[in-house]
């Protein structure tokens, strides 16, 4: 502003020229620098009246105050700071705890991710951990100073309890023809017991597999530490089950069976059904589409009627035929 910024009314006139307002050559310095922010636009090392400068804060950051800044006669209007909302990804193990799932962050504030405890340590009043303010708060396992009554299917333990103290003992024995795997004691030690609790019974085993009637073995292989017998039939005939067979408890199950088909011959004239060119067999559970005779068409109640046009009829073979004579 060129002269003064004040004139005087004096009898009615002022007393002096008015002011002049000229653009301010006054320019910034480039702006402050914002922790966990960068500048959107091109770095300059001067700027002028009223530029602008638009700030960006960085991944796990929210900005707080207005994001945009202006230069006036060489000082910039307040700048805004970074505040951390969002997790990064989370510790894998920690107070002795191991993530359940590890996924990448960042994470959002609230976010809850699963841990569970190490062995021997149990989980205090949370198994969870919580992203707050960009920071996590983790769980806390502590140590185990007992040990529980261990599952035993084929046996039993003396004196049961349902928790073991430090150096206790417990004694198990197995249902015969079982056998414990190591000494039939074991002593609870640091929060876990000092042996396995273990009854090792004989495997039953499978007589030679049987082979259907009018089928046979395509394979033999062991699964899962059981033989698997796969099977097929002939011709025309279905497994009544699966195609594998497994021995288990010293027995074949499913017992393969092959179910043949329903075989038509020759139509009793009282069906007025069409007939077949040839022998027709019909498999286990298929259906076979067979025509009226010229004239004729199926009821509601399975009975043939005359009418001017012929139409579809079904028959669903549902056993062994010979011939549809009745």
């Amino acid at each position: 502003m060129e002269s003064n910024d004040r004139i005087k009314c004096v009898n009615g006139s002022w007393e002096s020229a008015l002011p002049i307002c000229k653009p301010s050559d006054k320019m910034c310095n480039p702006p402050p620098r914002v922790e966990y922010a960068t500048i959107t636009s091109k770095y300059k090392t001067k700027y002028a009246h009223l530029s602008k400068v638009e700030f960006q804060c960085t991944e796990l950051y929210e900005i707080e105050g207005n994001r945009e800044v202006t230069c006036r006669h060489g000082t910039w209007s307040a700048v805004p700071k970074c505040i951390r909302s969002k997790c990064s990804s989370p510790e894998d193990k920690v107070n002795n705890a191991v993530l359940v799932h590890k996924k990448e962050g960042p994470y959002e504030n609230g976010a809850k991710v699963d841990y569970e405890c190490e062995d021997t340590f149990i989980p205090g009043d949370e198994t969870k951990a919580i992203c707050i303010n960009g920071q996590w708060k983790y769980p806390h396992c502590t140590k185990k100073d007992y040990c529980e009554k261990p599952e035993l299917p084929n046996g039993y333990v003396e004196s049961p309890k349902k928790t073991y103290m430090e150096g206790e003992m417990l004694e198990y024995r197995c249902y015969s023809p079982c056998e414990p795997k190591t000494n039939n004691s074991i002593t609870c030690k640091n929060g876990q017991w000092d042996g396995q609790v273990e009854c090792i019974c004989p495997q039953k085993t499978c007589q030679k597999p049987p082979v259907p009637e009018n089928g046979d073995i395509v394979s033999t292989e062991v699964e899962n530490g059981e033989t698997v017998v796969t099977y097929q039939c002939k011709l025309q005939y279905k497994l009544k089950d699966e195609r594998k067979v497994r021995c288990h408890e010293g027995e074949w199950k499913p017992f393969p069976v092959c179910i043949g088909p329903c075989v038509i011959e020759q139509i009793h004239p009282k069906y007025n059904l069409r007939d077949l060119k040839e022998r027709t067999y019909v498999l286990e559970g298929k259906k076979i589409k067979m025509k009226c005779k010229h004239d004729h068409y199926i009821n509601n109640i399975g009975l043939m009627n005359l009418k001017s046009s012929a139409k579809m009829a079904r028959l669903q073979a549902t056993g062994h035929v010979s011939n549809i004579t009745k």
